[in-house]
């Protein structure tokens, strides 16, 4: 069974380094994986791209730094770092290789794996207007139609994922910044997380729950 390592803030230089060849796997029909043997996350390079927010949370649970690629995939570090729910979680843990009947194939890397009572969910984080944007006024609005192609094309490429994680008996889960508002108000999430991993009082844990959808 995939165990990721804990990535300590002191291997951080792992993400500098060009890595060995991947070596990829079975994981179930026309779906092949890719997984570093230390469990570190797979994309060793993060980079700024544009306006997204990239960066590494330290994880009291974790006890470890998680790399995100933007303010939401950050949110939801926070939200599964303070949730009792959550037993553990890591950052891109893993690449799998879809092919089709035709032999076309895509790359694909979950943001996370997050494991909730013993079962594990491989996670995708995305901002709800950037799936569904506004419907372009008309013909003559090219950047509305160019958001609304893309999403058209991403939310393709979602069902494509979910199809071959599900082909091979994972489980797999979107979740966008809505679902982690409405698990709990960030602001009692940022309270707890500025705790710095002293131990919470039960008061600060019925507000979290209370808060929970």
């Amino acid at each position: 069974m995939f165990q990721p390592r804990v990535f300590r803030s002191a291997d951080k230089r792992i993400l500098h380094k060009s890595g060995p060849e991947k070596v990829w796997e079975s994981l179930g029909p026309g779906v092949e994986v890719f997984r570093y043997p230390t469990g570190e996350p797979v994309r060793r390079i993060i980079t700024q791209g544009g306006s997204r927010k990239v960066g590494g949370f330290y994880s009291w649970k974790m006890m470890n730094h998680t790399v995100f690629e933007s303010v939401t995939e950050e949110r939801c570090s926070m939200l599964m770092d303070v949730h009792s729910a959550v037993d553990a979680f890591y950052a891109q843990p893993e690449t799998i290789r879809v092919t089709g009947t035709e032999g076309n194939s895509f790359e694909y890397t979950p943001d996370f794996l997050s494991i909730l009572g013993g079962t594990r969910f491989r996670l995708e984080n995305k901002r709800a207007c950037d799936l569904w944007p506004p419907k372009p006024a008309d013909r003559y609005d090219e950047s509305g139609i160019r958001k609304w192609e893309k999403a058209a094309l991403v939310r393709a490429r979602l069902r494509a994922v979910r199809q071959a994680y599900t082909r091979c008996g994972l489980q797999w889960k979107l979740v966008l910044d809505l679902h982690i508002a409405n698990m709990a108000a960030p602001e009692v999430v940022d309270e707890l997380v500025s705790h710095g991993g002293r131990p919470i009082s039960e008061g600060d844990w019925r507000v979290v729950s209370q808060a929970v959808v």
